[in-house]
């Protein structure tokens, strides 16, 4: 069983797993709309001299920031997320 629906009764399970499963596709929306405007912005500010190496400019930028959030979003998460306490 999924563990965000493990710890909610049976008729409450379904809310439970469509308001996680819209949570995480409104989350990748707005993350890929983030990567969006971070490589348009750097291509159109790039100096490169061909249109291939500035849009590959933006590319690498926008890959690097979404490298630094994962990097410290796992450390966030190693630090605050507790283990669920065992049954009893």
């Amino acid at each position: 069983m999924p563990r965000n629906t493990m710890s909610t009764n049976r008729e409450e399970s379904g809310l439970v797993s469509g308001v996680y499963n819209t949570t995480s596709q409104i989350g990748s929306v707005i993350s890929l709309a983030i990567m969006v405007v971070i490589a348009a912005a750097t291509t159109a500010s790039s100096s490169a001299g061909e249109p291939v190496n500035a849009l590959n400019e933006g590319f690498q930028q926008a890959f690097f920031w979404c490298g630094i959030v994962a990097f410290a979003g796992s450390i966030l998460a190693l630090l605050l997320v507790r283990p669920a306490k065992q049954g009893k």
